[in-house]
């Protein structure tokens, strides 16, 4: 099965990169975001009550130059619990926060700059049409993704940031322990006096 990402897109324009910021581009207050985060850990639990999404392999991509790099971070979803052995995409974890706010206000800006942006946040898959040929990753490409499979996409990156979120150094964290956290650590420990 030839990979979608061998496809040439037969329009220049069909390609999408992340644009460039302008020095006349405000960068977004960081309050503006938390409500939106908050909103966006809601809708995914909610998400996630429904459906259970698999834990997905994360990678991270190093870019620039010199000693300090940009980590990039990847997660790649997979679809064959869903029915379509084989087919991955790779969904941007950590995009900067002017992309978010744009990926957030895409729905209204009308479907093509939304599908212009998930070809942003979706930057890799293998997908193939009804037909059997390279699904290209093109805005028209959106047409051909199944339903059910462009919402493991978009839950799949969602739910994997809501993990990294809930456990952001996998399993330790550096804040002291709350007072439940004491208690059942004394209770595992033997003691059972109070303080």
């Amino acid at each position: 099965m030839a990979k979608a990402k061998d496809a040439k897109a037969t329009e220049p324009s069909d390609i999408v990169e992340a644009p460039a910021r302008g020095a006349d581009e405000a960068t977004p207050a960081p309050a503006a975001s938390a409500g939106m985060e908050a909103s966006l850990l809601a809708l995914i639990a909610a998400m996630t009550a429904r459906e259970e999404i698999p834990e997905f392999a994360v990678r991270t991509e190093l870019s620039g130059e010199g000693d300090v790099k940009f980590p990039k971070k990847l997660v790649r979803i997979t679809f064959d619990d869903i029915g379509y052995p084989g087919w991955t995409c790779d969904g941007w974890l950590n995009a900067p926060v002017n992309l978010v706010n744009r990926w957030d206000a895409a729905p209204a800006q009308g479907e093509e700059e939304f599908r212009r942006l998930a070809l942003i946040f979706f930057p890799d898959w293998n997908f193939v049409t009804p037909e059997g040929s390279a699904l290209p990753r093109t805005v028209a490409g959106f047409d051909d993704v199944p339903q059910e499979v462009f919402n493991r996409m978009i839950r799949g990156r969602l739910a994997t940031i809501a993990r990294s979120v809930q456990n952001p150094l996998g399993g330790t964290s550096s804040a002291p322990p709350n007072r439940e956290q004491k208690r059942a650590a004394a209770r595992r420990n033997g003691a059972t006096g109070r303080r």
